[in-house]
């Protein structure tokens, strides 16, 4: 999922895969929360047969021959297919997601459409799904750690997936008795991921935009990072380097 980019879902209902006689069959179908009903003249709704020959196509959300549509929440429509049938079809369309906010997150995020088929015989409904990976931060280690010099770099990534994001601070808390190393030679870098580099810092000590706390008994340092509104709509990555005490290293 991108943010204002690939916020289209588009849906496949098979409908008697196996062939089985029926009569006076309907498609009906919720749009459930977060999304809204797609249907213009880019994003068509489809009726096709096992052919793929296309049956039947709208543009338009609104009631038109075998199509009934109906606003609200959930919007809803109901497709009336040809009748008696006894061969596969497929309906295909489109939702647009509107409510992104559940995106603010790291994991897997369903968004969900229910169908039913009516037909003289009987009623079948089944619930569809279809997930978007969401990342807001993840922390990996892009250089190995280094043995002699008991260093290691790692890197934060954040808000992957381009979404709306202001005044936003980031906050590491490095293990027990693990300490930032930021040097010339070792610098703090803040950049665009698929762009320019922001900011590089050099020396350890406070900026307008990073805070050290310094490590205590049970925990390493400690920075914030105020990224402000750059992460808006794009995907940031802060590198850095930390350095393994000699006390972290002692055997208990």
């Amino acid at each position: 999922y991108f943010y204002l980019t690939k916020d289209v879902v588009k849906w496949t209902i098979e409908i008697n895969r196996n062939g089985i006689a029926m009569t006076n069959a309907k498609i009906k179908d919720e749009v459930l929360a977060g999304q809204e009903l797609l249907i213009d003249a880019t994003h068509l709704l489809t009726l096709s047969d096992k052919n793929n020959n296309v049956v039947e196509t709208f543009n338009a959300k609104a009631t038109s021959g075998n199509l009934t549509y109906t606003a609200g929440t959930p919007e809803k429509f109901e497709y009336k297919l040809p009748t008696p049938i006894s061969d596969r079809y497929t309906l295909t369309y489109y939702t647009k997601i509107t409510n992104w906010s559940s995106l603010y997150a790291n994991g897997t995020i369903p968004y969900n459409n229910k169908v039913t088929l009516e037909t003289d015989g009987g009623s079948y409904e089944i619930l569809g799904k279809k997930e978007f990976s969401s990342e807001m931060l993840a922390k990996s280690v892009p250089t190995a750690y280094d043995y002699d010099k008991h260093l290691v770099q790692w890197q934060l990534d954040i808000n992957r997936n381009l979404l709306p994001l202001t005044s936003a601070k980031v906050t590491d808390t490095l293990p027990k008795d693990v300490i930032l190393e930021i040097s010339a030679a070792h610098p703090l870098i803040v950049k665009e991921t698929a762009g320019p580099v922001l900011v590089t810092i050099i020396t350890k000590a406070d900026t307008a935009q990073l805070t050290i706390t310094p490590a205590t008994a049970t925990a390493g340092d400690k920075f914030v990072y105020d990224l402000g509104n750059s992460a808006n709509q794009k995907k940031i990555t802060i590198t850095f380097w930390a350095k393994v005490t000699d006390k972290a290293l002692e055997v208990k």
